[in-house]
């Protein structure tokens, strides 16, 4: 059979090659039908779906907004129910407007059991429908009447509107806090950017390579302290707290006071972090009594009528004290700038100068004493001024610590002195600082820091003894001393001694328990390690003032000392006596002391846990003292430890590794005695890194890498406590709003009771508002007196005293007169009222001001008329006075009606 001929051939692939694009084209129709038809399946649904949802958007949920809550920080809380109409379908997402800006879009949170929502729709998978959104309102929303919309989208995206009940969906917004400046921020970052800049690019080599100059163990001369870079340092610190006062910068939470009393008008701010509730002692007390002494026509006043009847002695104000025109403010440097800047910039002052005076002086004596590594001085000066314990006070212990300080090195330089110039300037600052250390008045800083400085200047002056001269200079420089301590100490005492005696017959603080110690946690010494999470949370069972603390290493820094006396084959003064006083105060907070030596030694004023003020100092002080030491060995290049293998290196090494390994441990047995809510902070990530940091620690100091152990201790502890406070604008005025300048303003110098809101007293003072129940140092015994002639409730304020007046309907609990006095707490006095039947006039007041719920009961007490008030917020009262003629009880329960 003979082949196809070429064009048969041709034609036949012509035509498979037709037949084959025939069956494609049939086949790729067929595949985009099936296609078309699949996708009509499933939109169909969902067009009807979302055209049903269109035209009747409440199938698809249903809620209400019950109630929508201006917070006095300018945050809002909408509280009500939403839910779906479909069991497949949750709620997810919510939208917020005020008028048409939109606040906020996210998630709607966790549901809370709403069982009255499920029983009055008969729906039971709507138990858990409620929501509770609280959001920040942009600085950008104006202030006044917004009305509030919410929108809730479901999981298919669906969405409903959120009807709110009748009238609850209206605010009244209050103005955005002032924001700082561009200015004032560019002020603030130079002021940080400064010393910082300084200390980074100054060169390591010029801090150690005068290390054998200072002969701390035999005594001779001082580390040298003329380096240009540590004067540039100094100037640029100095800058820096310029800087910060000009720009009105503050730490304080003040503002949580200002905020949370709507009677009054300013101007403070928080720029970054948030106010501490904590540190009430300081934003509730100290400061608004600061403040309160620049009112009146003569400020600064000993007796400051705004506190109380008949006034408040200001002179036994403690910590950093309030401004006061007598001889005494010149030792109080805190209040300085109360008398020359204005309030802002006073304020500023206040806050920060405890900070730099205790860096100041402590790097100042370190570098005197120790090694001249200025760098690391530095850092160590640092951990001290701005450690977990002195930023979780406000920065009092710093300024505790500060006085003592300068003390010593005022002592050091006069014993130094060669020249009368020398020796003069020095007795003037040992003389001011002593008296500073005074005015204080805080018993439990102030007796460790005295033994800890005392004994350490004695360890100094046999160290220091062939350097030091007992010539005339430095005895009519210790007279002069005397003399200038003397005069500032009998100024203050001239104005203070009565209410000094006031004060010492009290129950608390002048006859407090004898207090021996003996009942530090077995944590005690582990707290500041957790400064990262214990700073920063609280419960009934820690606050950050208790749990902030120093990062304690005495088990490897005492290892590292006993490895430097062995290598030196001797034990010098400053160190033995810093030991043998660690070894006191641990013995006093796990042992504690009998009464017989407790109460002579002037111990048994000292709360246990008040002392780490003045043992981390110690500790610093050993830390600077271990590093002078291993400079001293290293430059000596002792034969121990020559070459990179020898068996002292290796022993040393192990050494550090079994520290650490210890350090580690024991670290884990105090966490492992923590109750259990306070080892639950603690992520086992966060462990970690802790074990690790102590293992760091523990191997660098005992294996003589001092330098980079201060850099790491000291890191640890600036990373973790200088974030603590909040740092924003002090207020430039603090005024009453107008509604309530109006209605005293016939009487301007009247007093006003604040009855049921304990934070409106202080703050109200430091608008100038005379206040009767403020906090008190010395009891208002003169009111007492006429409240309690027979003094029934003596016992009970007779104590320094938080004075809150509060409502109490108990009748049975209440004397005649319709009052009972209370005393929960140790500083805390209750005056109990009846709302409706204690006559007001027996306060000695002609105002009374409350919030708004107390308002609707004192509205019924015939000895008040209502003036002014904001019916959600406050309202203030005049008392009227008694009539020549009371009506009859029943005919005054007739005509006591509510005030509207």
């Amino acid at each position: 059979m003979s082949p196809p001929s070429l064009p048969c051939a041709l034609s036949l692939i012509v035509t498979m090659w037709s037949q084959w694009q025939l069956l494609f084209t049939r086949l790729r129709a067929l595949a985009t039908a099936l296609l078309l038809a699949c996708v009509s399946l499933l939109w169909v649904p969902l067009a009807l779906a979302q055209a049903s949802a269109t035209t009747n958007p409440i199938s698809a949920g249903q809620g209400v907004l019950e109630s929508a809550t201006v917070n006095p920080d300018r945050s809002i809380s909408l509280l009500g129910w939403a839910v779906s109409n479909r069991p497949d379908v949750f709620v997810t997402y919510a939208r917020v407007w005020l008028g048409d800006t939109l606040i906020y879009e996210g998630r709607l949170g966790y549901a809370t059991y709403r069982t009255d929502v499920a029983q009055s729709l008969g729906n039971p998978l709507w138990e858990i429908s409620g929501f509770n959104l609280p959001m920040h309102v942009p600085d950008s929303v104006p202030a006044g009447e917004h009305r509030v919309r919410m929108e809730v989208m479901l999981g298919d995206q669906s969405r409903f509107e959120v009807q709110p009940l009748p009238g609850k969906d209206v605010i009244d917004l209050p103005a955005a806090p002032a924001s700082p400046s561009m200015r004032a921020k560019a002020l603030f970052w130079l002021a940080l950017a400064l010393p910082l800049l300084v200390w980074l690019i100054s060169p390591w080599r010029s801090n150690t390579s005068n290390a054998n100059q200072s002969h701390f163990g035999l005594g001779t001369e001082p580390a040298r302290q003329d380096s240009p870079w540590l004067v540039t340092f100094a100037l640029a610190c100095l800058a820096s707290f310029v800087l910060l006062v000009t720009g009105g910068w503050t730490g304080s939470s003040l503002p949580r006071l200002l905020n949370h009393t709507p009677l009054l008008e300013h101007n403070a701010s928080v720029w970054l972090g948030q106010a501490q509730d904590v540190r009430s002692d300081e934003w509730q007390v100290v400061t608004p009594l600061a403040i309160s002494q620049t009112y009146g026509p003569n400020p600064f006043p000993s007796i400051n009528p705004l506190h109380g009847q008949p006034g408040q002695n200001m002179n036994v104000v403690g910590m950093t004290g309030t401004p006061i025109a007598n001889a005494a403010a010149i030792a109080k440097p805190a209040t300085w700038g109360f008398f020359f800047l204005d309030l802002r910039r006073a304020l500023a002052w206040d806050w920060w100068l405890p900070f730099f005076a205790c860096f100041g002086a402590l790097l100042a004596l370190l570098q005197r004493w120790f090694s001249p590594a200025w760098k690391l001085n530095a850092v160590l000066a640092a951990s001290v001024a701005f450690s977990g314990y002195s930023v979780s006070w406000s920065g009092w212990p710093a300024y505790a610590t500060f006085f003592p300080v300068a003390a010593v090195l005022a002592a050091d330089c006069l014993l130094r002195a060669q020249r009368w110039l020398g020796a003069l300037s020095a007795s003037v600052l040992l003389g001011w600082a002593s008296a500073g250390f005074v005015f204080v008045l805080y018993p439990g800083w102030q007796i460790p820091l005295g033994y800890l400085m005392g004994f350490l200047a004695l360890a100094a002056a046999w160290q220091f003894r062939h350097a030091y001269h007992f010539r005339a200079p430095q005895i009519v420089g210790a007279v002069l001393a005397c003399a200038i301590a003397a005069l500032l100490l009998a100024a203050w005492w001239l104005d203070a001694s009565d209410a000094i005696r006031t004060v010492s017959n009290t129950i608390y603080p002048g006859q407090r328990s004898l207090d021996l110690g003996g009942y530090a946690d077995p944590w005690h010494m582990s707290k500041g390690l957790t400064n990262a999470v214990t700073l920063y949370s609280a419960s009934q069972w820690s606050i950050a003032s208790d749990a902030g603390n120093f990062i304690y290493v005495l088990a490897p820094l005492l290892m590292a000392t006993v490895i430097a006396w062995a290598i030196q084959r001797r034990i010098d003064a400053i160190s033995l006596v810093l030991w043998a006083f660690i070894a006191f105060v641990c013995c006093y907070l796990f042992w504690g002391l009998p009464a017989w030596l407790a109460r002579p030694s002037l111990w048994s004023m000292v709360p246990a846990f008040r002392l780490d003020v003045a043992l981390g100092l110690a500790q610093t002080f050993l830390l600077a003292w271990l590093l002078l030491q291993w400079q001293r060995i290293k430059a000596h290049a002792h034969s121990a430890l020559n070459g990179t293998t020898t068996p002292a290196i290796l022993l040393l090494n192990a050494a550090g590794a079994l520290g650490a390994m210890y350090f580690v441990y024991s670290t884990a047995v105090q966490f492992s005695s923590m109750l259990a809510p306070l080892q639950a902070w603690l992520s086992p990530g966060l462990i970690g890194m802790i074990y690790a940091g102590c293992a760091a620690l523990a191997y660098l100091l005992i294996t003589g890498r001092i330098q980079a152990a201060i850099l790491l201790y000291g890191g640890w502890t600036l990373a973790t406590a200088l974030p603590f406070n909040p740092l924003g604008q002090a207020p430039s005025s603090i005024t009453t709003i107008a509604a309530v300048a109006q209605a005293i303003q016939p009487q301007p110098h009247g007093q006003v009771a604040v009855v049921g809101q304990k934070e409106w007293t202080n703050a109200l003072t430091s608008a100038g508002v005379s206040v009767l129940n403020s906090t008190f140092y010395e009891p208002p015994l003169a009111f007492w007196a006429q409240l309690d002639p027979e003094s029934t409730y003596a016992d009970q304020y007779n104590r320094y005293q938080h004075l809150d007046i509060n409502l109490s309907e108990d009748s049975s609990s209440l004397n005649p007169r319709h009052f009972s006095v209370g005393a929960p707490r140790m500083d805390r006095v209750e005056l109990r009222l009846h709302p409706t039947q204690f006559d007001f006039n027996h306060l000695n007041v002609e105002f009374v001001v409350t919030n708004a719920a107390h308002a609707k009961a004192l509205e019924h007490n015939p000895s008040l008329q209502r003036i002014a008030g904001e019916p959600q917020s406050w309202a203030l009262f005049q008392v009227v006075p008694p009539r020549q003629h009371p009506e009859p009880a029943d005919a005054i329960t007739q005509t006591a009606q509510p005030l509207h």
